[in-house]
């Protein structure tokens, strides 16, 4: 029997019916709600799992830090991999992240998390750079070194800055990540000092250097943000995959 695939109306309409906040005011860990709940993964439409995602890192990640409701972002980064990773045709399939992501999603937060953060940071640089337009698997190739030279200096962060800027599905996304986020500061009295104008990159540069270093002891939350950000870019990746590829 097909399964009735669940559009981003549809979703909107369920999450009303069920009097579900997607943006609770207060985080117990008693009476909070949770996605996995409320939805089944195999009958979310693309547009529903950009949304989900995006919405998960608005509503879980910390804007000082941490990992709310912890439970519900291990759940969609389990479906995810599920899903996804266990589809050995799946353009997004690599043993190298699905071995990363279960790194980040161990108990040992000085062992194999530190591991798989550090490499999920490396990941997401070359996705970020790749939505930009560079391909190191094939630009290398072409003896081009004033374009790998161009793409070869910019970080991370940079590259959020400036994917911000293009038309793509993970632009509007961090676009609005980013502005949720500036609204949260807001209603806090917190005064984020965003040096790059983006919390995400703002955030990404400064725990990068402190992880590698050493520094930063909350590196579960980091790695976990990594993750939830590599899906995005991959749910983001198959809207604009024509476009990219020209």
């Amino acid at each position: 029997m097909e399964v009735k695939e669940l559009t981003l109306e549809n979703y909107h309409v369920k999450i009303k019916y069920m009097d579900f906040k997607e943006y609770p005011e207060t985080i117990d860990g008693i009476n909070d709600q949770y996605f996995k709940d409320l939805l089944n993964p195999e009958e979310l439409g693309l547009d529903v799992r950009v949304h989900i995602t995006t919405t998960l890192i608005c509503r879980c990640v910390g804007i000082n830090g941490g990992i709310y409701l912890p439970a519900g972002v291990d759940w969609w980064i389990t479906e995810f991999q599920r899903i996804h990773l266990s589809n050995i045709a799946d353009i997004t399939r690599s043993d190298a992240i699905i071995a990363a992501i279960r790194h980040i999603q161990s108990e040992d937060s000085f062992g194999k998390c530190i591991i798989g953060t550090a490499f999920m940071y490396t990941v997401m640089e070359f996705y970020s750079k790749y939505f930009l337009g560079f391909d190191p698997l094939f630009d290398r190739f072409d003896n081009n070194l004033e374009k790998i030279g161009k793409y070869q200096e910019v970080q991370f962060s940079e590259a959020i800055i400036k994917l911000k800027k293009q038309n793509l599905a993970i632009s509007r996304e961090l676009c609005k990540i980013d502005k949720f986020f500036k609204q949260k500061a807001d209603i806090m009295g917190l005064d984020l000092q965003l040096h790059n104008n983006s919390y995400l990159a703002d955030r990404i540069s400064k725990n990068r250097n402190q992880i590698l270093h050493g520094q930063n002891v909350f590196l579960h939350s980091e790695g976990s943000l990594l993750v939830l950000l590599y899906i995005l870019y991959t749910y983001c990746h198959y809207i604009d995959k024509d476009k990219l590829e020209q």
